[in-house]
């Protein structure tokens, strides 16, 4: 491995009971990878592949050697073993949903992934119960492990409503059919399998 070696995409599981595979680029050894579990992120069999998620994160696992340290992600069914072979781990990390003063977390499933955001609760009153229900928008809580924040890729398409003085969008589920009255598609999506 050296810094600047070519980066291959890959995935791993970032936590047990995890409905998504997590994808980022690396250039560790093919050796080292294999002991992390990572997968090669251009198989176009893996369900629910996401890359530059905020959250979850899986753990990371590293190894001192004498030529330096190496360090990557790790896919959390190598762990224990990687444990054996002589790696550190850390601990995965998720978000939660829920509510605060001013926001609260809404999610819509799209490609197999629940793609979450925070809704100012301004805006969520603006639209609608009636609107977000129909665009596949739902509330989440506190009980909600299998949120994805922040991806790159791939991102649910927008869709905007024009209000006069104000313009209110919001991410949406496609296949939930026809869209509320006044409101039209911005499409933004991106194809899971495309590695950014």
């Amino acid at each position: 491995m050296g810094k600047y070696d070519n980066k291959r995409p890959v995935s791993v599981v970032p936590f047990n009971g995890s409905s998504i595979r997590y994808g980022f680029r690396t250039n560790i050894d093919a050796g080292d990878g294999a002991t992390l579990g990572h997968v090669d992120a251009n198989d176009s069999n893996q369900q629910g592949l996401v890359f530059g998620a905020n959250s979850p994160k899986p753990a990371r696992a590293s190894r001192k050697r004498a030529t330096g340290t190496t360090s990557s992600f790790i896919d959390w069914n190598a762990i224990t073993a990687a444990r054996q072979a002589g790696w550190s781990t850390g601990k995965a990390s998720i978000r939660r949903g829920g509510t605060t003063a001013k926001t609260r977390v809404v999610a819509v499933t799209f490609r197999g992934i629940t793609y979450a955001w925070n809704m100012p609760n301004d805006t969520f009153a603006n639209i609608g119960a009636g609107d977000l229900q129909t665009l596949g928008v739902r509330v989440t809580d506190t009980n909600d492990t299998d949120l994805v924040f922040g991806v790159d890729s791939p991102k649910p398409p927008k869709a905007v409503f024009d209000a006069g003085e104000n313009i209110y969008s919001t991410f949406y589920d496609p296949t939930n059919g026809t869209l509320p009255e006044g409101w039209s598609s911005a499409s933004n999506s991106q194809d899971p399998q495309q590695a950014p």
